[in-house]
């Protein structure tokens, strides 16, 4: 038995299966004897399959699972999880992931550093550059370290370890199959359809208080192929991957972290730099939350009619940074919602938050057409 295994799920696209495990194949090892299993799902034709039997896999054992019956997304993914009984940690992918050569050397000493903190639900191999829920683009701030946390679990490339998986899984067998929404669950993860087992795991890092930990440089990307989890292929998730070998990672714990988000990705150190208590915060600097649980102190971009307490500009990037530097400006609005008062700065806070994102003052009727085109896949989008 291997230490480490490979999880690379697939149901009815050879091409993608394909293209994986070619990625898979120019990974550094290390030397390592690594297990690769390969998942099918049943869909009525084996060309799948013959790819998988076909694949050479030189750096440990390979397995290769197909089902009698078609399993559904959800009990599939669910089902490849439970093999890290079997491991210390497995790497998942699906099979419209693409990985960076380095990704082994980083999920190595990822579990290593983290296997023992029952607060770190998994590691992700993939960096977000999007906000899904806003969105909008998507920019961590920049820390000392390599890493850092978002309370949002990952799909597109991600690390299991055997503790925090069971875990989850325990969690998952009491709460039932019923997904019951609240205040503290993004509108856009409340969305995802019942095949969603994402939606499941998101939800359990927000009510359990678990993070992931996401790496600042992407040890792989998504091609974001058409099929279970979206209506047309697309280039929009692809980002950019390591391609050098890196030998030593920096690491670091949650405690000692600045970079941490929430699950609408808003930065959740932000109270203490404002000198307010995290409980009576909400950061919207995405305009995602809305002030939903009623929260006494609300930073936002929006204007609304209530107490400016401070005011910040919107120039330096990412957003969260502005407050950090106490850049002067009238485009970022901490309010004390227990105060009306009327908002005097009634400018087009949407239209520079729009240029803020995408760079300049006037947006191109190309940029016009990109935008409406994201706007257009993400509501035929299936997760």
């Amino acid at each position: 038995m291997t230490q480490y295994a490979i999880v690379a799920i697939g149901y009815n696209r050879p091409r993608s299966m394909e293209r994986l495990l070619k990625s898979l194949a120019q990974a550094d090892y290390d030397d390592d004897q690594v297990t690769l299993i390969i998942s099918i799902d049943n869909s009525g034709d084996d060309s799948v399959q013959r790819c998988a039997e076909d694949f050479d896999w030189s750096f440990g054992p390979k397995i290769v699972k197909t089902y009698p019956q078609r399993m559904g997304l959800r009990r599939h993914v669910l089902t490849c999880g439970d093999l890290v009984e079997d491991y210390e940690a497995i790497a998942v992918f699906e099979d419209d992931i693409y990985v960076s050569p380095n990704f082994y050397q980083y999920m190595k000493q990822a579990v290593a550093y983290y296997e023992g903190d029952d607060r770190i639900a998994g590691i992700s191999l993939y960096q977000h550059l999007w906000n899904v829920h806003a969105n909008r683009p998507f920019v961590p701030l920049a820390g000392s370290n390599d890493v850092y946390f978002v309370q949002f679990a990952q799909s597109w490339g991600q690390v299991w370890m055997k503790r925090q998986w069971m875990a989850f899984r325990k969690w998952y067998e009491e709460q039932g199959e019923e997904f019951q929404e609240s205040a503290d669950i993004p509108d856009y993860v409340a969305s995802w359809p019942g095949t969603s087992w994402l939606k499941y795991h998101v939800k359990y890092c927000i009510e359990r208080n678990k993070y992931f930990v996401y790496p600042y440089v992407s040890q792989c990307t998504n091609f974001t192929d058409a099929g279970e989890n979206f209506a047309i292929p697309s280039t929009g998730l692809q980002v950019p991957f390591q391609t050098g070998i890196q030998r030593e990672y920096r690491f670091v714990t949650l405690d000692d972290s600045d970079t941490v988000y929430d699950a609408f990705w808003e930065n959740e150190k932000l109270a203490g730099i404002l000198g307010l208590p995290a409980d009576q915060l909400c950061t919207d600097l995405y305009g995602v939350k809305k002030n939903r649980k009623n929260q006494r102190y609300w930073l936002t971009l929006e204007i609304k009619d209530y107490k400016i307490v401070r005011s910040f500009g919107l120039l330096l990037k990412p957003q969260e940074q502005n407050i950090l530097a106490d850049m002067e400006g009238t485009q970022i609005f901490l309010y004390d919602t227990a105060r009306e008062e009327k908002n005097p700065y009634r400018h087009h806070v949407g239209r520079l938050a729009c240029s803020y994102d995408f760079r300049g003052d006037n947006l191109s009727v190309g940029m016009l057409k990109n935008l409406m085109v994201n706007k257009v896949n993400r509501q035929l989008r299936h997760k």
